[in-house]
């Protein structure tokens, strides 16, 4: 391994989308390396720039105890990539990885606050065996999107895992998105279905690093093409079933990042076509539940 000289100021980055965010924290050598980084040079300072335009995906470090500093432009990624970087990490040099390979790599935890840990142990004393679903993405419901069934459409899926003898906890917020052009916010928001046996619903009660933290102590996730997928996928060994328009097959099996996961036992794909009938959700929710 060629040993090269680090930088006394650096900075590691995290980009776009939170599912973007959770692939890059989870995967990515320059965040897998930073523990034994900051061990072996507690003097490093070590910067943090974060954008995205989606607000809720920019706490995911807030409590990372080897970043020094965490730098929010709080502008879309588009506007920013015309901006000087400079402006926000002054002299810190990138963490590339070539200098993270002198180092030794592992997937990080989720740091967690004194609150996000009360709040999982209090869920997790009450359902010692759960599944977790997260029906939303970042688009609208439709046909072709990766949220192709609407919330109440997953209840034969929810109804099939709790006959199985699952707790069914259902994540999803309302939340604010960055306009392009930094013109302002706009508001989603996520609902949930009727109340039922089994459902434990946390709709606007999980953030960012609750809800990645609460699917690595799942026994499974289901949900769409969207940014809890990515934690799932990123952290590894949790079994998924992921509901999505077949629009997205080709995309998804295409992408360097998704093509090994597609292939990983652990995974199970549907892919929908315009049939949203009831025998047909109740043929998703038999494989669902089988699968788990």
């Amino acid at each position: 391994m060629v040993q090269l000289k680090i930088p006394e100021k650096l900075y590691v980055r995290l980009y776009a989308g939170m599912g973007d965010f959770y692939k890059r924290y989870f995967c990515h050598p320059t965040w897998q390396c930073l523990e034994d980084l900051k061990n072996k040079h507690p003097n490093i300072s070590i910067h943090a720039l974060l954008v995205s335009q989606t607000i809720p995906a920019l706490e995911l470090i807030d409590n990372h105890p080897y970043i020094d500093k965490i730098i929010r432009p709080m502008i879309h990624l588009r506007e920013f990539k015309n901006e000087d970087i400079t402006k926000y990490v002054g002299n810190h040099r990138l963490l590339t990885q070539p200098m993270a390979n002198n180092f030794e790599q592992n997937i990080p935890p989720i740091y967690l606050s004194k609150e996000d840990e009360d709040f999982l142990q209090k869920i997790t004393s009450q359902h010692k065996k759960f599944i977790c679903l997260h029906p939303f993405a970042g688009d609208k419901h439709g046909m072709n999107t990766r949220t192709p069934l609407l919330v109440n459409e997953y209840i034969p899926i929810i109804d099939s895992l709790v006959n199985k003898g699952y707790s069914v906890m259902l994540m999803g917020k309302t939340w604010e998105r960055i306009h392009l052009g930094s013109k302002g916010t706009y508001i989603i928001k996520e609902s949930a279905p009727p109340n039922r046996p089994g459902l434990v619903n946390l709709i606007n009660k999980t953030n960012v690093r609750t809800g990645a933290e609460l699917i690595r102590r799942s026994n499974g996730f289901v949900g769409t093409a969207s940014s809890m997928m990515c934690a799932a996928w990123s952290m590894g060994g949790i079994r998924t079933t992921i509901i999505t328009a077949r629009r997205w097959q080709k995309p998804l099996v295409e992408m360097p990042w998704t093509q090994d996961k597609i292939a990983n036992p652990n995974h199970q794909m549907i892919y929908l076509d315009n049939n949203r009938s009831p025998q047909k959700l109740k043929e998703i929710a038999n494989v669902t539940a089988k699968w788990f």
